[in-house]
């Protein structure tokens, strides 16, 4: 029998490298095929609600949050909405801090490897449901889109993944021991609590 031919991905370096099953049609692997079709986030902050939320509000309109509107604006958002602002300038003030290359790449120090803003993610070691650590520059930095969602999904024995096997390396034992002891503190924010963390992140980005 004759051996069929390998495919190379169009986004893979070489033939062979790619990162999960050629999908033949395509000419990408499952990584680079899903994201070529995940849904970027607008820049503008819009963004559409969710199928079952549009169901059941039996509407198909887009829920439009202003992230540089006034104080006084901002006092009339709702908790849930406060949330995604605060989520916003935090990412600014990280982008603010990040090592960038005269491309304006972002610096992954996962990969070791500059990367897009748009392909940047905010990672998170305590995943961000905790509030306690969801804004910690301990437990928040900006990773490569390739980490955060390909090494996620790998294997590390003792570890979540691959990718969090890199994280807590990067960070060291006593961070990771730190950021634990913190995740299991109980923290609930309210309206006025976003208000106030959302004007300190913009004071402190210069």
């Amino acid at each position: 029998m004759i051996p069929r031919k390998l495919k190379t991905c169009k986004q893979c370096c070489e033939e062979g490298d790619c990162t999960g099953k050629y999908l033949f049609g395509h000419g990408l692997c499952t990584f680079h095929y899903s994201m070529r079709n995940k849904a970027s986030k607008s820049k503008s902050g819009v963004s559409t609600l969710p199928k079952k939320d549009r169901a059941k509000k039996g509407t198909t309109s887009k829920l439009k949050i202003d992230f540089n509107s006034s104080a006084e604006v901002l006092e009339s958002y709702s908790t849930s909405q406060l949330k995604r602002v605060c989520d916003y300038w935090f990412r600014q003030l990280l982008l603010y801090r990040a090592t960038v290359n005269d491309k304006g790449e972002i610096y992954c120090v996962l990969t070791l490897s500059f990367n897009a803003a748009a392909s940047t993610h905010v990672c998170h070691y305590i995943d961000r449901a905790f509030n306690s650590t969801r804004y910690s520059e301990d437990n928040c930095i900006l990773c490569s889109e390739y980490t955060n969602t390909f090494e996620a999904q790998v294997e590390a024995a003792g570890h979540k993944s691959l990718h969090h096997k890199k994280f807590s390396e990067y960070l060291g034992k006593d961070k990771v021991e730190k950021l634990n002891l913190l995740s299991k503190d109980t923290v609930k924010y309210s309206k006025w609590d976003y208000l106030e963390m959302i004007e300190k992140f913009k004071e402190e980005i210069i």
